[in-house]
């Protein structure tokens, strides 16, 4: 296998691993309503469906929800963006 071919793996293998854990660990009126789109360089990307739904994470966030996804993450973690 490449080079590219083991990163895509070991990245799929990781958005796999922090989709359950997001799942687990999100308050479930906000679990359904995001997605987890991408992890790069420490950075654990997340997509609301709506606006309001964007409020409703970064407040979730900003009051220790992303110390706890951190904290649960499967692979190293240093903070989480919208996007």
């Amino acid at each position: 296998m490449g080079k590219l071919a083991v990163e895509v793996k070991a990245l799929s293998r990781a958005t796999e691993g922090i989709g359950a854990v997001w799942t687990g660990a999100a308050p479930a009126e906000l679990a359904g309503r995001v997605v987890v789109v991408a992890i790069r360089r420490g950075v654990l990307t997340l997509r609301p469906d709506s606006s309001s739904t964007r409020y409703e994470l970064d407040r979730w966030l900003r009051a220790g929800g992303e110390q706890r996804l951190i904290s649960l993450a499967p692979v190293t973690l240093s903070r989480v963006k919208l996007g």
